[in-house]
């Protein structure tokens, strides 16, 4: 997989059957041509040199695909990421309802 490149490997279906716990969900409000915002910033805290990888939390983030493929050129690098590709109501509604901590950007 190129650095540019966010290749899919679940379905919605298959995301759904994925079971996480412990993780952080991090919800975009952004469409394809909004400027980028620095999710590495957001990102590289947890995933700090002191952390055993057993220790790193899962990240799901949650927006628009076209977006998060801009975003991905400085994310592909870190381990236990997921996105999930969803509109803007559908992202909002799921936080709001399945979780109790998230990030809304």
């Amino acid at each position: 997989m190129s650095a540019a490149r966010l290749v899919v490997l679940q379905d919605r279906d298959q995301a759904a059957q994925t079971v996480l716990s412990d993780h952080v969900v991090v919800c975009l409000f952004a469409k394809a041509e909004s400027p980028l915002i620095g999710l590495r910033n957001l990102i590289m805290p947890l995933r700090a040199s002191n952390y055993d990888y057993s220790e790193l939390k899962h990240v799901v983030i949650i927006g628009d695909k076209d977006y998060l493929c801009k975003e991905w050129k400085t994310l592909h690098s870190f381990p236990k990421i997921s996105i999930l590709n969803v509109s803007f109501a559908v992202s909002l509604l799921a936080m709001l309802y399945k979780y109790t901590v998230v990030f809304l950007l």
